[in-house]
């Protein structure tokens, strides 16, 4: 039996704990048990005694809509910590994380325990934004120090609350890109995998052998083929949420001005490839055909990653509107629910990361990312807005 705790039953999620549970139902040779976490006891009563423990996932691309099993094994950190049932009892093999970018250490902090949580533990992080492994690693430094076997996830899925708290609209089926990005082997080349370290994580770890099987396209790449994908989504990220949240649109709506909308990403998207392109964490990735040329093994690593949108903004730029305003026109992005619903959105760890990225770790004038900085500056009267007036 193969357990994966989801903390986090937000839009994400949702989707993929009924994938998870999908998956258990159509593949016998799977035994899956799904243990959503969410926020306390309360909130787990409600769930059980008001909709059955039941999601309920409208597939607006199918038209149809798609109710859960129950998910009779919800619980909560207070329940996780209090347990003295075995099953309960016993640490947590695969964490999944689907919690926003801004709340993800305050909600990991009541569970995070060696009885719960451990170098064994498979963690993925399936959420928008850069810089939550440091964010992570700064609060719970043993990930580092003992090497805890850390996965990044990048969807391009488009996921909005219908009704709180368990109804949910899919409006965009796109795909799921996984890569590890913690705990990997030292190959000699800092953060770069070789084809062999793919396929043994595919043949041996137990979180990517289930997860390679969901119905949500998913792709098990290399760090460095993730993370060029993730840069291409960070790009889609920093031109929707925060500018669907500044105008209170849904995504396809952006395209009412298509030329000014076009204009406003172009200066986005140059910003964060400029600065990316001369981060210490990422220019290999840049430069990534170059870095490997005077490596022995060279053969040994993928040989067909596509820099071709990182390097050529018209590419990217179409990329972005056709992900973004094109294939998930009818989603809402998170950033604007959460402004909508008077939360605290995830800003500073999308055009905020840039800002912060030219700003503390480049050490370059703000003149470097002033469009980023201004929109993130832009979002956050507009949220404080909304949540001291009713209509905005």
């Amino acid at each position: 039996m193969t357990k994966f705790h989801v903390l986090g039953l937000g839009s994400i999620g949702a989707i993929i704990a009924n994938s998870l549970q999908e998956l258990q139902k159509t593949t016998s040779s799977l035994q899956i048990e799904v243990i959503p976490i969410i926020r306390n006891k309360s909130k787990v009563v409600d769930f059980g005694k008001n909709h059955d423990f039941k999601l309920k996932i409208n597939q607006l691309y199918h038209k149809k809509t798609v109710i859960s099993d129950p998910f009779e094994l919800t619980t909560c950190p207070e329940m996780l910590n209090e347990s003295k049932d075995t099953l309960t009892r016993e640490p947590i093999e695969n964490l999944v994380i689907t919690t926003k970018t801004h709340q993800t250490v305050a909600a990991l902090k009541p569970i995070w325990n060696e009885r719960l949580i451990n170098e064994n533990t498979n963690i993925i992080l399936i959420q928008n934004g850069f810089g939550m492994l440091e964010e992570l690693i700064t609060a719970f430094p043993e990930i580092a120090s003992k090497n805890f076997k850390v996965f990044q996830g990048v969807i391009s899925h488009g996921v909005f609350m219908e009704n709180y708290p368990n109804e949910f609209n899919h409006a965009g089926f796109l795909d799921l890109k996984i890569a590890m990005i913690n705990g990997m082997e030292d190959n000699g080349i800092k953060g770069l995998q070789t084809v062999q370290d793919l396929q043994k994580l595919k043949q041996e770890n137990a979180l990517i052998s289930v997860f390679q099987h969901l119905n949500l396209d998913v792709k098990v790449l290399t760090f460095q083929e993730l993370t060029v994908g993730q840069i291409e989504k960070f790009c889609v990220n920093c031109c929707i949420n925060s500018i669907t949240t500044i105008l209170n649109c849904v995504n396809g709506q952006l395209l009412v001005n298509e030329v000014e909308t076009r204009k406003l990403f172009t200066n986005v998207i140059t910003e964060v490839t400029t600065l990316f392109a001369q981060s210490e964490k990422y220019k290999n990735i840049f430069n990534y055909y170059n870095v490997i040329e005077n490596v022995a093994n060279k053969e040994n690593y993928p040989n067909t990653i596509d820099l071709t949108k990182l390097n050529n903004i018209p590419k990217l730029l179409d990329y972005v509107v056709d992900i973004g305003c094109v294939k998930n026109r009818e989603n809402s992005s998170s950033m604007r629910q959460d402004a909508i619903n008077k939360r605290d959105t995830e800003i500073d760890f999308i055009n905020g990361y840039v800002v912060r990225l030219c700003l503390q770790e480049l050490s370059l004038p703000v003149s470097h990312c002033s469009v980023n900085n201004t929109i993130v500056s832009f979002v956050k009267v507009k949220n404080q807005l909304l949540k001291e007036t009713s209509n905005v």
